[in-house]
């Protein structure tokens, strides 16, 4: 098996060599003057975004040369910053003005700055979160790298800024490299950005690269339609986009961080839909509150499966508790089966009950605490209950 899978690896590896290398070759005569332009942009826009992504934006009108100059602007401009990345200060590089005044990063800074620059202009980009195979060691405990995939004249390809800054022998193979070779040190840890009809699983990524490769080429089922899969996952709005990437990448990789994200993408979302949820208090729009009182206990027992919640977060489910069963309790004059009304709402004001013993004491959980009392003695006494 493994002089198969050898023997493989091999023909796979020198037919990209000779592909990729007309292909790069072709590529690299494309772009001396892309190059040579963006290498030139004025030292007074470094720190410019707008003006600087104008500038570059500014080398022809094609879509492949804009993004070759961002490109190789940022791989030529901005350098890696491994005293961030050894002692965590990961967050120093969380958004383009950051990167653009230090001229430094790591490989979210980067993809946030790539990713930014193409979208300023009406390219589609994305930033991939994975793991990555380095020194021969699959890094598989939680997603440890960035990069991107950009979509140029329909089709989606990748790329690594951070692999590829400050070095000059591998910039070329970083820009736009095919995915089936990319996988051999990269996986996505959503599978659409593997960008392949047959996603590599973890296990077969932690194994040798060669295993990687004889996988792809010997699939035994490639019915992935991942353009699809992005395709839709684009049309979501901003918050359930962060649940669907934290919900794929834990099912594809059922590991303890990747389950911890998918809690808190959760409870991202409960916190979106608490703040649609007091609009709608204020507008008085009672029946769309219900619903979305509703999408917010069950967004927050779904969490709960996953996560612990913060304090603050369970008082607030708390209070959304209360305020659907109060909600409920309006309906009570008007309904023919009042009993089965009246146990709903003593569902919900005892969980609340439940959420509220579980926090630090303050003047809103005592009076909510004793609000709740008052609501469960009247049920009791009710005389349909």
């Amino acid at each position: 098996m493994q002089t198969a899978i050898s023997k493989n690896i091999i023909t796979l590896f020198f037919t990209f060599l000779f592909v990729g290398g007309l292909m790069i070759g072709g590529w690299a005569q494309n772009f001396k003057s892309t190059d040579r332009y963006a290498q030139r942009a004025p030292a007074k826009l470094h720190r410019d975004f707008g003006a600087l992504t104008d500038y570059l934006a500014g080398v022809d009108t094609s879509s492949l040369q804009r993004v070759r100059s961002f490109y190789t602007w940022i791989t030529k401009n901005i350098d890696y910053d491994p005293e961030a990345y050894n002692d965590g200060r990961r967050r120093v590089n969380r958004s383009t003005n950051d990167v653009l005044r230090r001229q430094r990063a790591v490989c979210f800074g980067y993809s946030i700055l790539f990713r930014d620059m193409c979208r300023r202009i009406g390219i589609s980009c994305e930033i991939v979160h994975g793991y990555v195979r380095q020194n021969g060691i699959a890094g598989l405990s939680a997603p440890n790298h960035s990069w991107n995939a950009v979509q140029i004249n329909g089709q989606w390809q990748l790329l690594d800024l951070t692999w590829a800054s400050g070095n000059k022998g591998m910039q070329e193979f970083y820009f736009l490299t095919p995915p089936e070779v990319l996988l051999e040190t990269h996986l996505a840890a959503e599978p659409m950005w593997q960008l392949v009809d047959c996603p590599v699983p973890p296990a077969t990524f932690q194994k040798e690269a060669a295993y990687t490769q004889a996988y792809l080429q010997n699939c035994p089922k490639r019915d992935y339609a991942f353009a699809d899969s992005i395709a839709q996952w684009r049309q979501l709005p901003r918050p359930q986009q962060r649940l669907a990437a934290a919900q794929a990448t834990y099912f594809f990789h059922p590991i303890q961080t990747n389950r911890e994200q998918l809690g808190h993408s959760y409870m991202d979302l409960v916190a979106d839909l608490t703040d649609r949820a007091t609009e709608l208090e204020m507008a008085d729009s009672l029946l769309a509150l219900e619903k979305i009182q509703l999408e917010i206990i069950d967004l927050a027992q779904r969490a709960m499966q996953f996560i612990e919640l913060y304090p603050r977060q369970q008082e607030n489910v708390a209070y959304t508790h209360l305020n659907y069963g109060v909600a409920l309790s309006r309906r009570l004059a008007n309904n023919n089966d009042n009993r089965s009304l009246l146990l709903e709402m003593e569902k919900h004001f005892r969980q609340a009950l439940e959420l509220l013993q579980n926090v630090p004491a303050n003047f809103m959980t005592e009076s909510a605490t004793a609000q709740l009392n008052e609501y469960l003695e009247w049920i009791s006494t009710h005389p349909q209950y």
